[in-house]
């Protein structure tokens, strides 16, 4: 083989996929049999290029009736709905803000849920971010519903149409966790961090336990603008549907029914219950000044497609 031809199957092996760099490997019982980099280059070319069609393809929600969804009439939340995190806690990360029904509205369709000032505390709260101190902020009130003890599922897809919040500073989710104290992982299906954001503001990620090791699987949403109708659109300015579809071996996370992330990793075998939230985390509250409070984000609907046994 040429020196020319060496470079070049060597540049194609380190692209390649595991799977594939194996099947060009050398077999001790067939030394001869390999792929020639002409054969492996075709097949690393056809991968990339399926794996980016399917990233292009819109996939619909399922065309059936949903087996749960909030559509969000009415005037109150409905039953199903809890107030989550209504203490300020010392150890957690959102030293400076709690959850209450107050930051939390049902008008016109949709559930406001927000970020606002705390008007019963005096004072500042010293936000710390890895034990020092980053600042002195506004007590605040967070929007954080979910449906503990009244409604989970387990495989199937969930969906919800959201319109974020503007600024930096907090942080807009929806999330699912498990309905039982063991087994299950934390599901980020969609996190906003505000307009501006210099990786873009989208995350989406699952958090799980190795043993007593905790792990996060999952990124901030490259190039998220991709999946944006124009310039004129925005996650603060109308809303999108963001999903992910559920099975025992396999998640697939989409955006207006485009993909924007897969993983084998850490799929939860356990039900897991939605939660809706607009959080100042205590690590964030510098990216904003108090005087941009209130801060708001809306759900117009969340449904959810349960898989039949």
């Amino acid at each position: 083989m040429s020196a020319r031809r060496v470079l070049v199957a060597s540049a194609i092996a380190l692209l390649m996929p595991a799977s594939l760099l194996l099947s060009t490997q050398t077999s001790s019982a067939n030394p001869v049999s390999t792929v020639s980099s002409h054969t492996a280059a075709k097949t690393f070319a056809a991968t990339t290029s399926a794996r980016k069609k399917r990233k292009g393809k819109v996939t619909p929600l399922p065309s059936t009736t949903p087996t749960w969804a909030d559509e969000f009439s009415g005037s109150s939340l409905a039953p199903h709905w809890s107030h989550r995190g209504q203490d300020y806690e010392k150890d957690s990360k959102r030293l400076c803000s709690k959850g209450d029904p107050s930051a939390v509205k049902v008008k016109g369709g949709k559930v406001r849920i927000s970020v606002i000032k705390d008007r019963k505390r005096k004072g500042k709260c010293k936000a710390r971010e890895r034990g020092k101190v980053v600042g002195k902020f506004a007590y605040r009130l967070n929007g954080h519903i979910g449906t503990e003890n009244q409604f989970s599922f387990k495989y199937g897809t969930i969906a919800a149409r959201i319109k974020f919040q503007k600024s930096r500073g907090q942080h807009g989710s929806f999330w699912m966790q498990p309905a039982e104290a063991t087994g299950g992982n934390e599901m980020d299906v969609i996190e906003y961090f505000g307009d501006k954001h210099p990786q873009g503001g989208l995350t989406s990620f699952i958090h799980w336990y190795k043993g007593k090791k905790s792990i996060k699987t999952g990124s901030w949403i490259k190039k998220s603008h991709k999946f944006l109708k124009n310039k004129r659109d925005g996650w603060s300015k109308n809303f999108h549907v963001f999903s992910v579809e559920w099975k025992p071996n396999l998640l697939i996370f989409r955006i207006d029914g485009k993909e924007s992330w897969r993983t084998r990793t850490a799929v939860s075998q356990a039900a897991q219950y939605p939660i809706l939230s607009l959080l100042a985390s205590d690590y964030e509250l510098s990216e904003m000044k108090d005087k941009k409070l209130p801060q708001h984000m809306y759900v117009d609907w969340i449904r959810v497609w349960e898989d039949t046994p």
